[in-house]
């Protein structure tokens, strides 16, 4: 599936010129008017009163602000490369560039639009360069699952460089989760020794990692990381045995984003069942 099998020629803006998210909202609802028939300030209403549920850039520079008109036949689809990268109140932080603003008729939300198919429009956004006259850059299309929170906790006097071990971990994540080199919440804890009690028979360099996540992942993915974490603290001089390793699993409404929004009411945008 390609973008343009969701999104008409007439209905592609290469180069839209906006300085806001408000901007590129009228901007946006003025075209989608003028292609569908409906009132321009119907359709920038019904977009501005779901962005005030929360943002609707789903990361990576991406954006897919989205409705529902009463009046509309079928589902309708536009998409928008802008000229200047926006504030979209992003939950990665990234600036949005690619907008996809599907609307659709009747009561219910653009499927599209639900939790676990942005991932996918997300990704063909950004893979349609080509309609623009120029390919994606390298990795551009490598929406991955994200958001794990990590902890390493160890004894102090060992690390030299903390940031070898930070990255030890994160490159760990990396390979096993599939997330993004931006993704990254770590905190390393260098505990007294009279503070961190450790099993009998091992040693200073015991270090425990908790990684909480999103429940979902699958056990290749769950055996893939705890090798990896394995493999990549063990080339820090810490012994394969005096490695434990925690996975706290968490579903989304256990998580508050956005402001203080539950994440299970939230289009986050990515799949979690690697």
């Amino acid at each position: 599936m390609t973008i343009t099998d969701l999104v008409a020629p007439e209905a592609i803006l290469p180069a839209l010129k906006v300085n806001s998210k408000k901007q590129a909202l009228q901007e946006l609802a003025a075209r989608a008017a003028v292609l569908t028939g409906q009132n321009e300030r119907s359709v920038f209403e019904v977009l501005l009163q779901r962005e005030k549920l929360g943002t609707t850039a789903v990361g990576y520079g991406v954006a897919i602000p989205h409705g529902k008109l009463p009046k509309l036949e079928k589902l309708f689809g536009l998409f928008a490369r802008l000229e200047r990268p926006i504030d979209f109140e992003a939950m990665d932080g990234q600036p949005v560039d690619l907008v996809f603003l599907p609307e659709s008729a009747g009561a219910h939300r653009p499927a599209v639009a639900r939790s676990g198919r942005c991932q996918e429009i997300a990704r063909l956004a950004r893979c349609s360069g080509n309609l623009f006259g120029a390919g994606p850059a390298a990795g551009e299309c490598g929406l991955r699952p994200r958001m794990p929170n990590s902890l390493i906790a160890t004894r102090a006097g060992w690390i030299a460089d903390p940031a070898t071990v930070i990255e030890a971990v994160q490159s760990a994540l990396r390979e096993a989760l599939k997330i993004p080199e931006g993704d990254r919440t770590l905190r390393l804890i260098e505990h007294p020794a009279s503070h961190f009690a450790v099993p009998p028979g091992r040693g200073e360099k015991f270090t425990l990692v908790e990684v909480t996540m999103f429940s979902g992942r699958s056990m290749d993915a769950k055996r893939a990381l705890y090798q990896a974490l394995v493999r990549n603290l063990a080339s820090l001089g810490v012994p394969p045995l005096d490695i434990k390793i925690a996975l706290i699993e968490t579903p989304p409404e256990n998580w508050g984003l956005r402001g203080g929004m539950p994440a299970s009411e939230i289009d986050l945008g990515f799949k979690i069942d690697v």
